[in-house]
């Protein structure tokens, strides 16, 4: 039996300490209650997982947002779901996780929205505009 105070071996059965004197208890427990017993940390692990997943998202979906809008789109929706079950976790670390990843899903689907508005809105303004000098130079082309 180890001691809890100075961690020294003492012979099974020992009441007290042989280096320190520290009173040492004997725990029984039944078999089943071990096998019962969950492990530390495996309850909190799935919702760990779903914070984690949602911070990589989170991240993807901001590097995505000005030059990809669909790919932010389709990486910031599971972000947030991940993010909003991944909040259940007890752990300090994961609810971070899930409030950086959420912030991050959000702003990058707000910009791709506005950036894919912004280039739609311009692309139709280039495409009236060379399409009135196409027909300008086509109609200056047949009267000659």
């Amino acid at each position: 039996m180890i001691c809890p105070k100075c961690g020294k071996e003492n012979t099974e059965g020992a009441k007290f300490c042989a280096e320190c004197g520290t009173p040492l208890e004997v725990v029984e427990v039944a078999a089943t209650e071990v096998a019962a017993a969950p492990v530390a940390g495996e309850a909190k692990k799935p919702w760990c997982v779903f914070a984690k997943v949602a911070r990589i998202l989170g991240i993807i979906a901001v590097a995505c947002c000005v030059f990809l809008p669909p790919v932010s789109w389709t990486v910031g929706v599971p972000a947030i779901v991940f993010a909003c079950l991944g909040k259940k976790s007890p752990d300090e670390v994961s609810q971070a996780y899930c409030k950086k990843g959420l912030t991050q899903a959000i702003v990058g689907l707000a910009v791709s929205v506005v950036v894919y508005v912004v280039f739609t809105a311009v692309m139709a303004a280039l495409g009236v505009a060379l399409g009135g000098l196409v027909e300008g130079y086509l109609s200056a082309s047949a009267s000659i």
